[in-house]
């Protein structure tokens, strides 16, 4: 099983969403994260937490080039209204002794960062007929 682990993201409220899913052989942890690029991405475990993060900086942010920040061949522009952005975020989750932590698997494909963990052999269902004398 996999649960969320609170952790404070440095006071901000943006809170980026979240699904679990679970297969008979895996979780599934889907951020939904667009715009970002997958090497802006943080995944790691640490103890039995999965830290899952990414971060804004002014060099992973392509903006357009506004009056003060265009250089001299560039056209300078300023926006109307603006309501794109990104934010940094981090979210962790317990991982419980029923998954592989040495098979965690992840892939960012059209805005969603989906990161995949196995189960463990023992959580795996067991199937099996039985014979009657």
């Amino acid at each position: 099983v996999i649960r969320e682990f609170p952790i404070s993201n440095g006071g901000s409220t943006v809170r980026t969403p979240v699904n679990i899913v679970e297969n008979e052989n895996d979780f599934i942890v889907e951020i939904q994260a667009p715009g970002w690029e997958k090497g802006d991405f943080s995944i790691k475990v640490e103890n039995d937490v999965l830290l899952i993060s990414a971060n804004t900086t002014v060099e992973n942010i392509e903006q357009t080039p506004t009056e003060e920040t265009a250089k001299e061949d560039e056209p300078k522009a300023r926006f109307i209204k603006k309501e794109f952005s990104r934010h940094s975020f981090k979210r962790s989750f317990t991982l419980s002794n029923k998954v592989n932590k040495d098979e965690i698997n992840a892939e960012y494909i059209n805005g969603i960062l989906k990161v995949t963990i196995a189960k463990s052999e023992a959580a795996k269902p067991v199937s099996k007929v039985v014979e009657i004398a």
